[in-house]
């Protein structure tokens, strides 16, 4: 599990930091809620406030997602989706 306090101690991009399907702490999530408000915030699923990407012409989101109380970043998301999209360019 990668921790917050293991991303801020390494100084490396976020991007390079964490892979899609690598689970994260807590505290590594709530960094992004609070750093503006999330685009969407529910029970299973957070995506960052401001679009990472486009993709097909759609803005995508950092996403992370929860599951057995447990959050997992699963990329860059479509608006209320959390399907990893991937740029073709």
């Amino acid at each position: 599990m990668k921790t917050y306090n293991e991303w801020m101690e390494s100084q490396i991009n976020f991007d390079k930091f964490v892979n899609v399907g690598e689970t994260v702490d807590e505290e590594f999530v709530m960094y992004f809620v609070n750093i503006l408000p999330p685009h969407w915030n529910g029970e299973t699923y957070v995506q960052v406030g401001s679009p990472a990407d486009s993709v097909n012409g759609l803005n995508t989101f950092t996403t992370f997602i929860k599951e057995n109380g447990v959050w997992t970043y699963i990329g860059e998301c479509h608006s209320g989706d959390t399907v990893h999209t991937v740029n073709t360019y």
